[in-house]
């Protein structure tokens, strides 16, 4: 999970539009504003850019077509981090936050993993997300307890 080890998370799909990206806020979504985002794993700094309806997003290049996609992230988009940059499961990429006109006011990480063997992806290459060997998906759904073992 892009958060720090052993904190516990509330996931949200919502609806078809939205899956299999996720909504993620702290457990009972209380105090999420400002909490720091990390990668998760290792990878490369692909893009990072502000996007009205997303805000100041970050994706995240992992290798063998994989990528991660950051958005309503608080801090400026290269605040933390800029295209090119060599990032670890530690790495602070920004804080979760509001930004952009599509996060509704309220603050969480609107969190995506995305596969494409050629080019930077778009929101039309997410996948299921998978964290610790489980995978978040399906229109709809919550998860109201999923603990970061990004240890």
């Amino acid at each position: 999970m892009p958060f720090a080890c052993d904190t516990h998370w509330r996931l949200d799909t919502y609806d078809s539009g939205h899956d299999p990206a996720l909504d993620i806020v702290v457990k009972d979504n209380t105090g999420s504003s400002g909490k720091n985002v990390l990668p998760g794993y290792k990878g490369k700094v692909a893009r990072t850019f502000w996007d009205r309806g997303a805000g100041n997003v970050i994706i995240i290049d992992h290798g063998s077509g994989w990528y991660t996609a950051y958005y309503h992230l608080r801090d400026n988009h290269d605040r933390y981090v800029q295209e090119g940059d060599s990032v670890t499961a530690g790495t602070r990429i920004g804080h979760i936050g509001a930004t952009g006109a599509n996060s509704g006011g309220w603050a969480h990480l609107h969190y995506e993993q995305r596969y494409k063997t050629d080019g930077i992806p778009t929101e039309a290459n997410r996948q299921p997300v998978d964290f610790n060997g489980k995978t978040y998906t399906g229109a709809g759904k919550t998860w109201t307890d999923v603990v970061s073992k990004n240890c």
